[in-house]
């Protein structure tokens, strides 16, 4: 028996989670969970130290905004919209572009803001479950002293 072919409009039509009249910059995750719980690392370094934190906690991440240097910090999974929002408000994140990270479907773009730069971004990468490549969003909000990027699924970037 044969797979059946779903064709794209009807699977673009099944990944719309959002019901129509809903206001923009309202935050639902639109995708395939990947990771049973999100995970938060970052990198703090400036011209004399550099500190690595795995496993981080929303609290020092919070606690590296009134520290000088840069701050980078890394988001495996991007199902736990508090989580999102919660760094959202940490760095100041507009609605609209919160919204876009939970969002893994939307085009690749990238967006001015006063405070910070915002780029979706897709990449390839193999599923270990099945074959062939699928496309995965990475979104990089870049500021004055920061930059965090979100990623689907587990990818060692730091």
């Amino acid at each position: 028996m044969g797979k059946s072919k779903i064709s794209r409009s009807e699977k673009r039509r099944n990944r719309r989670l959002k019901s129509p009249g809903m206001s923009p910059g309202s935050l639902i995750f639109e995708g395939e969970q990947y990771l049973e719980k999100a995970q938060l690392s970052y990198v703090r370094y400036d011209s004399n130290n550099i500190k690595e934190v795995k496993n981080a906690s929303l609290d020092e991440i919070k606690n590296t905004r009134s520290e000088s240097g840069i701050t980078w910090v890394q988001c495996l999974g991007i199902s736990d919209v508090n989580l999102i929002k919660a760094l959202g408000d940490i760095y100041r994140i507009d609605p609209l572009t919160l919204e876009d990270i939970v969002s893994p479907h939307i085009r690749p773009k990238v967006e001015d803001f006063s405070e910070y730069v915002y780029f979706g971004l897709k990449q390839f990468v193999r599923h270990p479950d099945r074959e062939g490549l699928e496309l995965e969003q990475i979104s990089i909000v870049m500021g004055a002293n920061f930059v965090i990027t979100f990623h689907e699924r587990s990818i060692n970037i730091l």
